[in-house]
């Protein structure tokens, strides 16, 4: 899936050669590595004498008590997309066709080792590669697949962007340094809140699809870019995740990347994706979401390891810099997008 840093992995070798046996993945294990840039799920590369694979143990970030059942409809929509020709890593499944195996209370999945990848850096990514992405993103939705029930993913609610200030006490008390930036978006998190509630008069059928399609989630290769973690794949109005995955890709800051996004996604065949700066408020409210519990494990609000405390600092810093600016172009996304240099 893509190259591996040197971090101590966090599975022991009898855990890992279970894992492995399960999956009847064959050969001994001669490295394993941790992968870089892993934060909601642990990814490891694991060579073998007989293979190299990335296995995933899944961690459920989000504390949701169906993530399970969210997880299977994920893995159900990932099946069907690589089906139809986006470009994937191949599934490992068990001899019964299992593609999550539990060993010792933990999760775990498997995947092909994409030999050739590297990560998709940061920033607005390359012409080619958000084309490449607007097709398979075009095809997921062409594919008009809905879940076998709906109440098992979130529910929208505005509750993170409402409780907002009793957040920022909450930090105060705590005399977290990132209180006094936290009170400072304060303006852009009740933006978001409004946006939301008054989506449902744009709401619109929604469809099975990635739900996270990034440049975190793409590798890069030769032929291409490769999309990974699918485990949040959920419904999606098509209109919002495309108007989403233009704006992530062009990194909010290439207003030349997001409309060849959008370009080439219609040219595939994608739903119709107005330049509607409210179409981007469900993102912006996930990113609240993830900000709100970022800054809880940063502040010790939440329990968590050393490893998840410092990663989520960092989170909370960089998602507390970049929301301000973000709310202000959907607040006017015509003029940005239009801004071309």
């Amino acid at each position: 899936m893509g190259p591996a840093c040197s971090r101590k992995d966090g599975m022991g070798s009898e855990m890992l050669g279970d894992v492995l046996r399960a999956f009847g993945i064959p050969g001994e294990v001669v490295a394993t590595d941790e992968v870089g840039r892993a934060w909601s799920n642990r990814v490891s590369s694991v060579r073998t004498t007989g293979a190299h694979v990335a296995v995933k143990e899944l961690l459920n970030p989000w504390g949701d008590p169906h993530w399970r059942l969210w997880l299977d409809e994920a893995i159900s929509f990932e099946r069907k997309a690589i089906a139809a020709g986006v470009r994937a890593p191949a599934l490992l499944v068990t001899p019964s066709g299992e593609a999550v195996v539990r060993v010792a209370g933990r999760h775990f999945r498997a995947h092909e080792w994409i030999a050739d990848a590297e990560p998709c850096p940061g920033g607005p990514v390359a012409m080619p590669i958000a084309r490449a992405v607007a097709r398979d993103l075009a095809t997921m939705h062409a594919l008009r697949v809905e879940p076998t029930r709906t109440d098992i993913f979130p529910a929208p609610s505005t509750a993170t962007c409402s409780g907002w200030p009793q957040l920022v006490a909450e930090l105060r008390r705590r005399r977290s340094p990132l209180a006094a930036t936290a009170e400072s978006v304060w303006g852009a998190v009740d933006f978001v809140r409004v946006s939301c509630d008054s989506r449902p008069a744009r709401s619109q059928r929604t469809v099975m699809s990635h739900g996270d399609v990034d440049q975190k989630n793409l590798l890069l290769s030769g032929g291409g870019p490769w999309l990974v973690d699918w485990d949040v794949a959920a419904p999606w109005a098509s209109a919002e995740e495309a108007l989403r995955t233009a704006m992530s890709l062009a990194d909010w800051t290439d207003p030349a990347v997001a409309g060849d996004f959008l370009s080439a996604y219609a040219a595939a065949g994608g739903d119709e994706a107005p330049p509607d700066g409210g179409l981007l408020a469900v993102d912006l409210r996930i990113s609240i979401d993830w900000l709100d519990r970022c800054l809880r494990i940063a502040s010790g609000l939440l329990p968590a390891d050393p490893q998840r405390i410092a990663e989520a600092r960092e989170q909370a810093a960089s998602g507390l810099r970049t929301l301000t600016a973000r709310t202000a172009i959907a607040a006017d996304l015509p003029r940005w997008l239009s801004s071309i240099d």
